[in-house]
């Protein structure tokens, strides 16, 4: 009664220990395919999260060099600028004011022979560019 009784209990061992073997390997198996699967997905949704905002930054340039185009736009339209009774000098000192108010780095002035003259005092010929001939 005794053998047997050992022989049930390694029976049971064995059938306990193959199970947990193959229990072992087959969640081995899930884990590893599982972080294969996620990091294909994460580099997926990385690249086109990446693609997305790349977009978005390139449309908000965009717009923001629309927005100071147009702000050019009106200061080269205001009435000192276009008044040919109004002298260089005080041309200069109007663009001057608009440099500072909006953080331009500089601005200038250029006449019809492309003389063109900046609110730092500079003089630059650029009468040799194509919308000059």
């Amino acid at each position: 009664m005794k053998k047997e009784l050992v022989k049930t209990k390694g029976i049971k061992q064995q059938i306990m220990t193959k199970n947990f073997i193959l229990t072992i390997t087959a969640v081995i198996i899930l884990v590893t395919s599982a972080a294969v699967i996620g990091r294909k997905a994460l580099l997926n949704s990385s690249s086109e999260l990446l693609s997305s905002f790349a977009k978005q930054v390139g449309q908000d340039i965009g717009r923001i060099i629309e927005l100071e185009t147009s702000k050019v736009e009106v200061v080269a339209e205001s009435a000192i600028l276009r008044n040919s009774d109004v002298s260089l000098e005080s041309k200069l000192n109007y663009l001057s004011g608009i440099v500072k108010d909006q953080k331009y780095k500089k601005a200038a002035i250029i006449d019809l022979n492309g003389e063109c003259k900046t609110i730092l005092g500079e003089t630059v010929d650029v009468s040799d560019k194509a919308y000059f001939k």
